[in-house]
């Protein structure tokens, strides 16, 4: 059975706009223009995603791969089968979000590309650097299920690292939180029968039921708030500086 492992890498849920801009700057890209291109302080980021409508989770394949195994259909039916097992309704982390009132909508192509797939690209969690595509109105999907090339999988996931990785992220008045997530499956492991558990444990990351880190305690979670909050008031003192 293939074994997932949980990673040490620290990953906030709620990312700081501070930390993607140090991360822009490593890249060449001016500060101010992408504070002040996503700055509304009107609403919280989150208000921004539409909390009405059904929770959408595409597939897409976007490999080589053109087997029958990989025709939309038997894809979205696979993933609906997998998502059924989890059993929504009894998870903790789902009704924690607001969602056990949101029906789970699988459906066949993704509006979205697939971030990692773009030219020079590097995973923005693992690499640690690389910055999270910015988005003004998320895509409609919260979750995409990405089937790739294996070249893909070990160009950015390491050994047994999990397959998640952030794809949209909207930022308003400094305050920064992703909206949209992906998962990266190669052709050879979404058909695979053996590996079901994989890739349904893959899903769960994707849908957030599961945490990516061991570092969740109390104590560290304070200790993270304090340095958010420490972050964005050196980034406004020193905008009022300027």
């Amino acid at each position: 059975m293939f074994k997932t492992r949980m990673f040490n890498t620290r990953m906030f849920v709620t990312v700081s706009c501070s930390i993607i801009l140090v991360a822009g700057l490593l890249i060449g890209t001016n500060i101010s223009q992408i504070v002040s291109a996503h700055d509304n302080s009107s609403i919280h980021p989150r208000d921004a995603v539409d909390q009405s409508q059904n929770y959408i989770v595409c597939v897409d394949n976007v490999s080589s791969s053109d087997s029958s195994d990989m025709k939309s259909e038997a894809l979205v039916k696979q993933v609906q089968t997998s998502i059924e097992k989890i059993s929504l309704e009894k998870q903790t982390a789902w009704k924690s979000k607001g969602l056990d009132n949101r029906q789970v909508e699988v459906k066949k192509g993704c509006s979205f590309s697939p971030s990692l797939l773009e030219e020079g690209a590097a995973h923005p969690i693992y690499t640690g650097f690389a910055p999270i595509r910015i988005v003004d109105k998320p895509s409609p999907e919260r979750l995409g299920i990405f089937i790739v090339d294996e070249s893909v999988i070990q160009k950015h996931f390491e050994g047994d690292l999990p397959r998640f990785s952030p794809e949209e992220m909207i930022c308003i008045s400094h305050e920064c939180e992703g909206v949209t997530r992906g998962i990266y499956l190669s052709a050879k492991e979404i058909t695979n029968v053996n590996l079901e558990d994989f890739y349904q444990q893959q899903i769960m990351y994707g849908l957030g039921l599961v945490s990516m880190t061991q570092d969740d305690d109390p104590e560290i979670q304070k200790k993270r708030a304090e340095e958010k909050e420490k972050e964005i008031r050196e980034m406004k003192e020193n905008s009022s500086r300027e």
